[in-house]
């Protein structure tokens, strides 16, 4: 085959798919969401079809017999293009979305035409036996088995009542037809009627088929979704069982060092108090003419009192006693301050500390000193992750302490100019076990228990915003609370 003969006949083709896409789009495609809905209405409209063209064809037959025969005694011609634009009429009703009124409607008329067939040619009309049949399908199909029976029930008492009536001559038939020749109409009529009863039966196990391969694959698809979710649950479960392995061993080393450290600063301070008072002693007795050895001792003096006073500040971040007093939060806050000295010089951070005046409150320093401790460390942390070392950007962290303009509450701001707060993190950094340092440097549990401490220990609250400028601003407050009667004082 040339080419040109070719292309006319993929031309061809393309036409032809495409109408044939065309009219099941027009007459068959449903139209609703819903699968079973779908298969209903897909069911509908192929029988409506159907029916439509069956009775488009009968009408030409019976125009013909019509015309070739002097006497027709068959169905009147007027009446099957009734029936057939009726089926038209049902057609445009289902596409509308009214199927199963249509369904209703159309066992209706099957019903009547068959009542009526049985009536007039007699109930051994081979065409309306089948007619029966069709007509007990349609009902189960589209409609449900429940009122498929109920429909076979009521076609049998029909049959039952109109054969009893023909029997005994009470209703007398037209039977005709049983004395004619059979011509050729008489098998193209029942092989029509077979053709349907066909169609519908096909319809119907298709669906079915189609909706047990959905129902499989739906099944199917459940158990992987299953297996992948207890295999994730698993694998879940296994990594969450292994960080809390590494927090907990990471908590143990904190709490072994606390506890060694304990001892260690219990031995130190008491040579380093027989230092202090040895100095102490010879600042007093040396002779105002060395004023060089003098003035070495007064700095030996002052060195040995800020090293004991570092030392208190540090037992103070190890043991958490529960012991409530009556105390000044200036002086906590500058311990605190005085306890991460060195961590702020290593990372090249300023700490500048404000205080509005001298506030003192009731409750545990000790809790409010490790807050502190906690909040001033995170913020150098911070101003370390911003920059390199190398980097000439000057980092400072302040905290400012302040007394509210009706003296019931306590303001603390600890802010920084470093690497802020990641937006996605924000609303967890409080949550025990989360962190944004890296795995070595963190641990998770600072913040959520310097919340713990001011939230139950304090009866305040904790936030955390991002500057505009760069960094991170925590901002506690809490009421002050006063001295119960005869409670130490701190």
């Amino acid at each position: 085959m040339d080419t040109p003969s070719l292309e006319r006949t993929n031309t061809r083709k393309h036409i032809f798919k495409r109408g044939i896409h065309f009219l099941y789009r027009l007459f068959i495609a449903p139209r609703s969401a819903d699968e079973d809905t779908r298969r209903h209405e897909f069911i509908l409209n192929s029988i409506l079809t159907v029916s439509i063209v069956l009775g488009a064809i009968l009408s030409v037959f019976a125009f013909a017999d019509l015309l070739l025969q002097e006497h027709y005694q068959g169905i009147r011609v007027v009446l099957i293009v009734l029936i057939t634009c009726f089926y038209v009429g049902l057609l445009i009703l289902s596409k509308k979305g009214k199927g199963i009124a249509a369904s209703y409607i159309l066992v209706a008329v099957y019903f009547a035409s068959t009542v009526y067939g049985l009536h007039q040619w007699g109930v051994e009309l081979p065409l309306a036996i089948l007619s029966c049949a069709l007509m007990i399908s349609i009902a189960s199909v589209l409609i449900s088995t429940e009122f498929g029976f109920i429909v076979g029930s009521i076609v049998s008492v029909t049959v039952l009542i109109l054969g009893f009536l023909q029997v005994y001559g009470i209703s007398t038939p037209q039977t005709y037809w049983k004395s004619e020749n059979l011509t050729f109409n008489d098998p193209i009529e029942l092989a029509l009627m077979f053709f349907i009863i066909m169609v519908l039966s096909w319809l119907s196990n298709r669906e079915t088929e189609k909706s047990l391969a959905r129902a499989r694959a739906s099944e199917y698809a459940l158990t992987l979704e299953r297996d992948n979710l207890e295999q994730t649950v698993e694998e879940r479960t296994r990594d969450l069982k292994t960080a809390q392995l590494e927090k907990m061993s990471q908590l143990y080393r904190f709490a072994e060092f606390g506890r060694l450290s304990s001892g260690l600063f219990h031995d130190l301070i008491n040579p380093l108090t027989a230092i202090s008072l040895q100095i102490d002693t010879l600042d007093h007795t040396c002779h105002s003419t060395i004023p060089c050895i003098q003035d070495s001792i007064r700095r030996a003096v002052h060195a040995s009192k800020r090293m004991d006073h570092y030392l208190q500040a540090v037992r103070k971040q190890i043991h958490l006693e529960d012991t409530k007093s009556f105390f000044s939060v200036n002086t906590e806050a500058a311990e605190a301050i005085t306890l991460l000295e060195y961590q702020a010089r290593v990372n090249q951070v300023r700490i500048k500390f404000h205080a509005h005046s001298s506030i003192r409150t009731y409750g545990n320093p000790l809790k409010l000193h490790q807050a502190v401790v906690n909040l001033v460390s995170n913020a150098i942390d911070a101003c370390a992750a911003d920059t390199p070392p190398e980097s000439n950007k000057q980092h400072t962290v302040h905290i400012s302490l302040i007394l509210a303009k009706d003296k019931k509450e306590v303001l603390l701001f600890v802010s920084d100019n470093g690497c802020g707060i990641p937006a996605d993190s924000i609303e967890h950094i409080f949550d025990p076990f989360f962190t944004t340092k890296p795995h070595e440097k963190g641990t998770g549990l600072g913040l959520s228990t310097t919340k713990r401490v001011i939230e139950h220990d304090f009866d305040g609250s904790i936030s955390a915003v991002n500057k505009k400028t760069g960094g991170a601003l925590f901002i506690v407050r809490f009421p002050i609370t006063k001295e119960p009667k005869n409670q130490p004082t701190h």
